[in-house]
C-alpha cells in the first residue's frame, strides 16, 4: 500500500475500500440504519439503555482514548490522516451526557461505521472495554499504540499502528490501515 506511484486519489480509494466505507453517504447511513434497527435489543423497553437514541453517524469514526495531555494532538492526528475520506472524529466526550455513559458509548459505536482505539501507557480500562463492544458488534476497527504504551495480553495478537510521533502518523496511518484494520 506504500504506493508512492498511486495518486492521492487512488490512495483514498484504497482505504475506504479497506474500511469499507467507498459507498455514497446515502448507503452508509442506509446500512446504519439498518444495523442500528437489528441490533437495538439492549436499546429496547426491557433493555437496559432504555431512552438512549440510536442515531447514525455515516460521516464520522468512533475514537476510544485515554483522557491525558496528548488526548487532543491524537484527535487532531486521526482528523487530520481521516479527512481526504471524508469522516470526521466523534467520541463521548463531544456530548454532555451523565448518565448511562455506557449506553450512549455503545450507541456511538453502533452508529458509526468503524473506530479507532488507543493503546495508552496507562491500559485504559474503559478503552479496552470500548474495544469489546466493538468487537462485539462486528465492527471495524483499528488500533494505535503509544509509543511507550505496552498493550494489554488480551490484544497481544492483534496488529496495531504505533504511533511514534504524531507528525509522522498524520501522514502515515492512512497507508498502513491495510496491515492494521480489523473487519
Amino acid at each position: 500500500m506504500a504506493d508512492y506511484a498511486q495518486s492521492p486519489e487512488d490512495k483514498a480509494n484504497q482505504i475506504k475500500e479497506l474500511l469499507e466505507i467507498n459507498k455514497s453517504r446515502q448507503t452508509i447511513e442506509s446500512e446504519l440504519k439498518e444495523l442500528l434497527m437489528i441490533r437495538s435489543s439492549l436499546f429496547a423497553e426491557n433493555g437496559p439503555c432504555i431512552g438512549i437514541p440510536l442515531n447514525p453517524f455515516p460521516d464520522q469514526y468512533f475514537v476510544a482514548q485515554e483522557f491525558n495531555e496528548t488526548k487532543n494532538d491524537l484527535r487532531e492526528t486521526l482528523a487530520a490522516s481521516f479527512k481526504e475520506l471524508g469522516f470526521s472524529p466523534i467520541s463521548a466526550e463531544d456530548f454532555m451526557w451523565t448518565e448511562k455513559l455506557l449506553c450512549k458509548i455503545a450507541a456511538l459505536i453502533q452508529g458509526t461505521p468503524f473506530g479507532i482505539y488507543q493503546l495508552s501507557t496507562s491500559q485504559n480500562r474503559n478503552v479496552y472495554l470500548e474495544l469489546g463492544i466493538a468487537i462485539g458488534l462486528h465492527k471495524p476497527f483499528v488500533l494505535v499504540k503509544d509509543k511507550e504504551a505496552v498493550p494489554a495480553t488480551i490484544v497481544h495478537d492483534i496488529e496495531y499502528y504505533q504511533i511514534d510521533d504524531y507528525l509522522s502518523a498524520r501522514h502515515e496511518l492512512g497507508n498502513s490501515l491495510k496491515n492494521i484494520l480489523h473487519p
